[in-house]
């Protein structure tokens, strides 16, 4: 794979970029195959590591990078097996945690009668996954809790159309025995839903619905500790739901530092936290080590009101997987859960500008038509704020109408001697609507001259999201 080198003039920090073999990497972390026929795959976090405790056996291990996690089993095999889940990095408080298992396909009753009515009508037992068949109704289980940790234990056996969540560790649990389980799948009467895999479905999430979401973000801490725990202890005051760290976790981009960051964060905040890189962490070994401890580089959720997107811009510019995901995560599409409508404001979150301000220090992104093209889908998509933090100031651009926040403040030297570092609190507030929906007419508050971020909130013209600097004590 070709390697392009990056520099940074004003710092004179050499990195490498590999782009895309980040983004094959934080493709390959959603999904995890145990065996040939059984997988679990992830939307909403990030599979971090697995090990075959015994036979039929298997633990995984989860890193959480959403208040939405949906994990799924799915089974193709005859033995029953059980898998112990691991997920990290949850809210301590407030989790629902539900599971609904299926059968990957559909009876050949459904089926007809899909055929039958040309697509007219839906024929389904599940919103989130209409071609699958439910084995049971949507019910919640209860994982052991620590901390911000959860773990569980799905037992699966396709034999007997069963999978369910049990409170027994995975060393403990005595596993049915198999025989003539592929022999009463393969029942002729079945047709091809005999034949299916079957999917245990999990969904961890906080309830945001009607509620303001604030979150926090900083970057460019560069490894000074010293300053990061300011910042962690005035986030861990607020009223922050989670935080995202925007890049430049470590000084040398070193596997020890990007450890001992992340063990820093874990020990501050309660709340969940989620990151990306910047050029500082590719200069070495962390570069190979990260999705292990951070998850993936590229990603999205929802909260609430806002989905937040972050990217990973490490190298000067986005990957070509990037630029698609983007497409669809500021577009009216759904994320994982395709019953659930999505939400009204989209925030972006990258660590490399697409421009530099100044124009003249090479700190943006490698290629200008690269930076116009990201520019020009946020406006498209009524993007209100990109919020970096390559450059070590606090200034806010506005280009075609797109917010572009400067916000690399959490521990480099900033750029102008007098001032103090700071982290940034989001605020994303409910009930915003566009101009022309219900509430926002013509005539009334917030009628016609809502717009550029601006949205019409009980019935007055308001910021649908809110950017503010804070400064932690010295």
């Amino acid at each position: 794979m070709r390697r392009l080198v990056c520099l940074w003039a004003v710092a004179a920090l050499a990195c490498t970029d590999d782009t895309a073999e980040r983004a094959a990497r934080n493709g390959a972390a959603r999904e995890r195959t145990l065996v040939d026929t059984l997988v679990v795959r992830v939307q909403g976090g990030t599979t971090v590591g697995s090990e075959r405790v015994a036979e039929g056996r298997f633990r995984v291990f989860v890193r959480a990078q959403s208040l939405d996690l949906r994990v799924e089993i799915e089974d193709g095999g005859c033995a029953p097996r059980a898998v112990e889940l691991v997920v990290t990095h949850l809210p301590a408080e407030g989790l629902q945690t539900t599971a609904r298992s299926f059968l990957a396909g559909l009876s050949p009753v459904v089926s007809a009668a899909r055929r039958a009515a040309g697509g007219a009508v839906l024929f389904t037992g599940d919103a989130h996954d209409p071609d699958w068949t439910p084995l049971g109704p949507e019910s919640a289980f209860a994982p052991r809790t620590d901390g911000r940790t959860r773990t569980w234990t799905a037992v699966l056996d396709r034999g007997a159309r069963s999978a369910r969540v049990v409170d027994t560790a995975i060393a403990d649990l005595d596993l049915p025995a198999p025989p003539g389980a592929c022999a009463r799948l393969g029942a002729e009467r079945l047709g091809g839903i005999g034949q299916a895999p079957i999917v245990l479905r999990h969904r961890l999430r906080v309830p945001l619905e009607g509620a303001d979401v604030v979150f926090a973000v900083w970057g460019n801490a560069a490894g000074r500790a010293g300053t990061r725990a300011k910042i962690l202890e005035a986030v861990a005051a607020s009223d922050a739901r989670f935080a995202v760290v925007s890049g430049d976790l470590t000084a040398d981009g070193s596997a020890a530092q990007l450890k001992a960051t992340v063990e820093q964060i874990d020990d501050a905040l309660t709340i969940p936290w989620f990151a990306t890189l910047g050029e500082r962490d590719l200069q070495g070994g962390a570069v190979d080590d990260y999705v292990r401890l951070l998850g993936a580089s590229t990603f999205a959720f929802d909260a609430g009101p806002v989905r937040v997107a972050v990217l990973d811009s490490a190298g000067g510019g986005l990957s070509a997987d990037a630029h698609t995901s983007l497409r669809r995560w500021v577009g009216d599409q759904t994320l994982w859960w395709s019953a659930d409508a999505p939400p009204p404001t989209r925030v972006v979150v990258t660590h490399t500008p697409p421009f530099d301000p100044a124009g003249a220090r090479g700190a943006g992104f490698r290629s200008r038509l690269e930076a116009t093209r990201l520019v020009a889908l946020l406006q498209r998509s009524d993007v209100p704020y990109l919020l970096t933090s390559h450059l070590p100031i606090w200034q806010t651009d506005v280009l075609a109408g797109v917010r572009v926040v400067h916000a690399g403040g959490a521990g480099a030297p900033l750029e102008e001697s007098d001032e103090t570092h700071f982290w940034v609190r989001v605020t994303a507030r409910a009930g915003c609507v566009e101009v022309g929906e219900v509430g926002a007419a013509e005539g009334e508050a917030c009628g016609a001259g809502c717009g550029g971020g601006l949205a019409c909130v009980e019935g007055t013209c308001g910021p649908c999201v809110e950017v503010e600097r804070r400064d932690p004590a010295r």
